[in-house]
């Protein structure tokens, strides 16, 4: 398999790079929403519809269309991938549907909302079968091997909700096979930079099937689902990724990898300090899901090397702002109200303002000064 670097920008490349771009606007409207002297702006409502579209756009369209066109996946497939995510998009910002943040998969719940999700589903779903897989290396084996915990989330979700199971329900277990997913690529992009990468194919292999443990423990009665979900999040993913650490020595690679793995072991740590429903959880999450994006942004725009690391200091600044603000018990999915909160809740939020507007700002820099990527879009697009 050639290396993802040497390929030519795909139609799942473009859809990847302007569900980033549209990621990082919605970002801009969330950072307004937790900034004090400003957050007032912004109403409940229209929070919750922008943290959807964020979610959606940065968690799952922007990180698998990236990996579906790393994989070599075909151009019939990301059209149909597209369709559903102009839909969901569009429900969005048209305001329809009640929005429901469910973690890791939050949704609108509207028709036209879970008819793209649907499309975008079976895009991907195709192209995970169909696309070519190798197991040459273990960055082709975390390409080829993510997959599985991809495909484990789709049938999860379509039986949970066949068996009763309310659509917030069946989302929030096969978001945690998506989370599988994203570890696993995060080990191949921690891969493809050591110095004996061959030794950390076993733990590339075995993280991927760790999609299977919660289901199978369900479907055989010895443990409840959820419960299960959670424990492979915290111990499992915990455990790969440390082992990863030790196997991979990324701290060593290039910079994007380096910020990579600044992020994951911040992300970690605060992780371990998570208790109860506050901005702690959230700060866990933009370090583990940052890690792998800082990551394949050095892949699409290899030229980006400042912005890599402008943007890694604002995601790192944010993750302490919630931090602070998460230990003064300040909520998390709501917009701030600064009148109530005490002084370590507004300084924390001040961090997370500052913090995404810069994380934010350097993408779309980054991505407006890339030529070939204003090209393709053209093309894409029809425009001469």
């Amino acid at each position: 398999m050639s290396s993802p670097t040497d390929r030519p920008a795909s139609a799942w490349h473009t859809l990847a790079l302007c569900a980033l771009a549209a990621g990082a606007l919605m970002a801009l409207l969330l950072v307004v929403a937790r900034t004090p002297l400003f957050s007032s702006l912004i109403a409940q409502t229209a929070f919750e519809r922008a943290l959807v579209l964020h979610v959606t756009l940065i968690s799952v369209l922007w990180l698998a269309a990236m990996s579906a066109g790393l994989w070599g996946a075909g151009s019939r497939t990301a059209r149909l991938a597209m369709a559903g995510a102009a839909l969901m998009v569009t429900a969005g910002l048209g305001g329809l549907g009640t929005p429901v943040l469910v973690d890791y998969l939050p949704y609108l719940d509207h028709g036209l909302f879970m008819l793209g999700a649907g499309l975008f589903t079976v895009a991907l779903t195709a192209a995970a079968i169909t696309a070519p897989s190798s197991l040459a290396t273990p960055w082709d084996l975390a390409l080829t091997f993510m997959r599985l915990p991809l495909l484990a989330g789709v049938i999860e979700v379509l039986v949970r909700l066949a068996m009763g199971d309310t659509p917030a329900s069946a989302l929030w277990g096969g978001g945690h096979a998506l989370q599988i997913a994203w570890t696993v690529l995060l080990l191949g992009l921690w891969s493809r930079h050591a110095p004996r990468p061959e030794t950390g194919s076993a733990l590339i292999a075995s993280t991927a099937l760790l999609c299977v443990v919660a289901p199978g423990l369900a479907l055989s009665g010895l443990a409840d689902a959820d419960h299960m979900h959670s424990t492979v999040m915290r111990t499992g993913l915990g455990s790969s990724l440390f082992v990863g650490l030790i196997v991979f020595q990324p701290w060593r690679a290039d910079l994007a990898t380096r910020w990579a793995t600044a992020l994951s072991v911040l992300g970690l740590l605060i992780g371990g300090l998570i208790d109860g429903q506050n901005t702690t959880i959230p700060a866990h999450y933009h370090g583990t899901v940052g890690a792998v994006s800082i990551g394949l942004i050095a892949l699409a725009l290899p030229r980006a090397r400042l912005a890599v690391s402008v943007h890694g200091t604002g995601l790192a600044l944010m993750m302490l702002g919630l931090l602070t603000a998460g230990s003064s018990e300040l909520a998390r999915k709501q917009v701030l109200d600064a009148s109530t909160a005490d002084g370590l809740a507004l300084l924390g939020s001040s961090l997370v303002g500052l913090g995404g507007l810069v994380a934010a700002l350097a993408v779309l820099t980054a991505m407006g000064s890339v030529a070939p990527l204003r090209h393709a879009l053209a093309r894409r697009l029809g425009i001469t």
